[in-house]
């Protein structure tokens, strides 16, 4: 295994952290959010590294548990289709 990485930021995002804030419970996790989040921030960071060289991204968001909601959340496009989102 090779590990590749850049790291950046931090990063202003465009809301505050309560915009992102999701559920504790996983079924219960705004799926809008979780995009939103991914979204704002690889548009920040794409505007200094090529994030297309990448298959992962790792998000670290400087916010407590109880101001996002909970710990950690995997973005995965395969946890986001899932039929608990549909």
């Amino acid at each position: 295994m090779r590990l590749t990485a850049d790291v950046t930021g931090p990063y202003m995002l465009p809301h505050p952290v309560e915009y992102y804030r999701i559920s504790a419970s996983n079924l219960e996790v705004d799926p809008a959010r979780v995009i939103s989040l991914v979204s704002d921030v690889v548009n920040a960071a794409d505007k200094e590294v090529d994030l297309n060289r990448y298959d992962y991204v790792l998000i670290g968001l400087g916010a407590t548990p109880a101001e996002y909601g909970m710990v950690g959340y995997c973005a995965v496009p395969g946890m986001l289709a899932s039929r608990a989102f549909q």
